[in-house]
């Protein structure tokens, strides 16, 4: 089935090593219009979003992907996005 908008996934950030990878799934949603997700970090977590588009995004306590701050996202470049996210932070999306 193909991805309709942006899959959005928090994890958990594992041990500092150089052998170390994110582990423990804590959360994920799926969002097929732009919005800004349900879900809110319970501690500073790895972020990732793939999306069928290209995109802005922001996240924070009150992200703000049209005015900014901002990135932007395109999964023709890379299929997968990964950021750092603060505890208390959700996350949203526009078309770009």
């Amino acid at each position: 089935m193909a991805l309709s908008g942006v899959h959005y996934t928090l994890r958990t950030v594992g041990p500092a090593s150089s052998d170390s990878l994110p582990a423990d799934l804590l959360a994920s949603q799926t969002m097929a219009t732009g919005t800004t997700s349900s879900v809110v970090a319970p501690s500073a977590c790895l972020a990732s979003i793939n999306a069928s588009a290209a995109i802005y995004y922001a996240y924070g306590t009150s992200p703000d992907p049209t005015n900014g701050p901002r990135a932007y996202y395109d999964p023709a470049n890379n299929p997968r996005e990964d950021f750092l996210i603060p505890k208390g932070a959700s996350f949203a999306w526009i078309l770009a």
